[in-house]
């Protein structure tokens, strides 16, 4: 297999799992970074009834500077529902500390989901907040970035004791109008806790989502115009070589946004579609005009053609119960091996993939190779395909560094 020299870098870094820095916002200097909790030395009950003070001062800060709350209704803080990840079992009193700590014995970050006009206005106060107590036992030290951009705000408060700079991501999502986050919030930054007591981090189960989608949806026989290329006259078409060189894919998952489809029929001016040596013809969708379906059965019946029940919905929401539905509507041989191949190649190894671990390639190998083994022990026939990617993998871990940049 040909290899290549990959380079991870702090923007290829996930800002999760206690990985993001906190920054001066003026020059971009790094000031510090966050830690993970070790339930070692914190203990559990104590340090999320303290969150949750912390959370419930920060509400009233926010409505005192805006005029409205942080959280229309502060109970989904109260009963864990507006957390997301790990983090809702982290706060789920049915599950006790000694159980939580068999499991999950180091936690990385606190996921809390917000809406997401909210984001830029809590951004704001949080600058306000930098250095200062939050309550007896946080202190906000501040955030990765300069201003606030994108779906969340990585930010680090300071337990006092003992001192720990933990991280919480408020994430930026939809809330519905009972004041809770959408169903597609909580699917899409969800982590099982079937999977977590395998040893499966979330990001396995959306990271296997992502992937069938690309390998169900395989275009064959078909071609893409050019994005200048008219739909007619025939001798004027234009295929584009870079769509041609493999068999598109059509669906695409963004844990932000839901499923889209990534092409449309080529259609000519009398909306019948376009033929190019027979094959029919297709145009690529921008994603910024991309409709996103985010209704989970919706999603379901778009990546496996099928009408879900009750149950295969709950088995959406897992990497385990994705394996059981692969084997219950049978996927093909071949189109699992394209899965784990996009996998392999897309998401865990090959020049775009993210690194999930900061100055730790050990403890990245260790999160994709849970992905990758829980795959080969499911489906057998796909060792062979690892066994082919092992020099890639190796070359990908030996480059494996980061470097500061500024935010």
């Amino acid at each position: 297999m040909k290899t290549f020299n990959q380079f991870i870098t702090e923007s290829k870094i996930l800002n999760e799992g206690g990985n993001a820095p906190f920054i001066n916002r003026e020059t971009g200097e790094i000031l510090g970074d966050a830690e993970k909790i070790d339930l070692k030395n914190v203990n559990r009950t104590k340090v999320t009834k303290s969150l949750q003070l912390m959370f419930a001062q920060l509400d009233k800060l926010y409505e005192k500077k805006h005029g409205k709350n942080l959280w229309n209704d502060f109970s989904v803080i109260e009963t864990g529902h507006a957390f997301n990840g790990s983090s809702e079992h982290f706060f789920n009193k049915e599950i006790s500390d000694n159980e939580f700590k068999l499991h999950k014995p180091m936690v990385g970050d606190i996921d809390v989901t917000i809406a997401h006009d909210k984001l830029k206005p809590l951004f704001e106060l949080l600058a306000e907040l930098e250095n200062k107590k939050v309550t007896n036992e946080f202190v906000y030290k501040g955030q990765n970035k300069k201003q606030q951009q994108g779906h969340q705000i990585n930010a680090i408060f300071q337990l006092q004791n003992p001192k720990v700079n933990v991280q919480v991501d408020f994430e930026g999502v939809d809330y519905t109008e009972d004041h809770k986050p959408s169903p597609f919030a909580k699917f899409s930054h969800n982590s099982s806790w079937d999977d977590i007591r395998q040893g499966m981090k979330g990001v396995g189960h959306k990271l296997l989502i992502q992937n069938l989608a690309r390998a169900l949806s395989e275009m064959k026989d078909v071609v893409v115009l050019t994005k200048s290329s008219p739909s007619e006259p025939p001798e004027k078409v234009k295929v584009s070589t870079a769509a041609s060189s493999e068999a598109p894919t059509n669906l695409a998952f963004s844990v932000d946004r839901g499923v889209r489809e990534k092409y449309t029929p080529a259609l000519d001016s009398k909306g019948n579609q376009v033929f190019v040596d027979g094959k029919p013809a297709f145009r690529e969708v921008d994603t910024k005009s991309s409709k996103y379906h985010t209704d989970i059965p919706t999603m379901f019946t778009m990546i496996f053609k099928q009408q879900p029940t009750k149950s295969d919905i709950e088995k959406f929401h897992s990497f385990a119960g994705l394996l059981a539905l692969i084997k219950k509507y049978k996927v093909e041989d071949d189109l699992m091996k394209k899965a784990f191949m996009f996998l392999l190649d897309k998401s865990l190894f090959g020049k775009g993939a993210q690194g999930f671990e900061k100055n730790n390639p050990e403890g990245d190998r260790k999160i994709k190779m849970q992905i990758v083994e829980a795959l080969v022990k499911k489906f057998p026939y796909l060792k062979p395909i690892y066994n082919g990617y092992e020099e890639q993998i190796q070359t990908y871990y030996e480059n494996y560094k980061t470097v500061k940049v500024e935010a």
